[in-house]
């Protein structure tokens, strides 16, 4: 697929923000960084294409199925 360098990323930041809201993921023996879900999100918003408006809603119900609840005994 495409990959896309940029020097900052809209609503998320510089460098050293993409950085920090990343986490490393392992294909086979290469590892690099992701964006966290959050930080797709918060980059999405940001962006405003159609397209990103689109899978916005993707994004946020995977948010929404990974958000820790509290356990039923809590309740």
């Amino acid at each position: 697929g495409d990959l896309d360098c940029f020097i900052s990323v809209p609503g998320v930041g510089s460098y050293a923000d993409v950085a920090g809201s990343s986490e490393p993921v392992n294909v086979g023996e290469v590892r690099f960084r992701v964006l966290t879900l959050a930080a797709l999100i918060r980059a999405k918003r940001a962006a405003g294409r159609p397209k990103d408006q689109e899978a916005l809603l993707e994004l946020e119900a995977l948010a929404a199925i990974a958000k820790p609840r509290p356990h039923p005994s809590i309740l």
